[in-house]
């Protein structure tokens, strides 16, 4: 009997820590999978505006070297994560969402070749 509490106690343990794992991944501001939380496409984001300056909204910060090739962004915690290619590697790379600032760079492999251009191909069917 004392094993199936304790087993069942580390089961919903298990269990919560995903489910809030999951919860604090679409809290507001996060997109922390490609098309968003529910890969839908879909933003709950609330207090957006209903029609833009002519001039359009203000930039916050701009970057310049994150890589070449096409892929898709993903935001959470603070940070936004996306990939490039920077010279004859292709990088998962971390910007901070408050600054602008490269957080972080990986190397995880060579370029990626096909036809329709080098580099991540993160949002491209292939």
């Amino acid at each position: 009997m004392k094993n199936i509490t304790i087993k069942t106690a580390i089961a919903s343990a298990i269990i919560l820590l995903g489910l809030s794992a999951e919860i604090a991944a679409q809290a507001g501001g996060n997109w922390p999978q490609w098309r968003g939380p529910n890969r839908d496409g879909i933003s709950t984001e609330t207090g957006l505006l209903k029609q833009w300056p002519e001039a359009g909204p203000p930039l916050v910060w701009k970057v310049a070297g994150a890589g070449t090739g096409y892929s898709s962004l993903a935001v959470a915690n603070g940070r936004i994560y996306t990939m490039g290619v920077r010279g004859d590697r292709e990088y998962v790379i971390a910007f901070d969402v408050a600054t602008g600032k490269q957080a972080w760079a990986t190397a995880h492999g060579g370029v990626y070749r096909d036809s329709r251009g080098d580099g991540p191909a993160a949002e491209l069917p292939r």
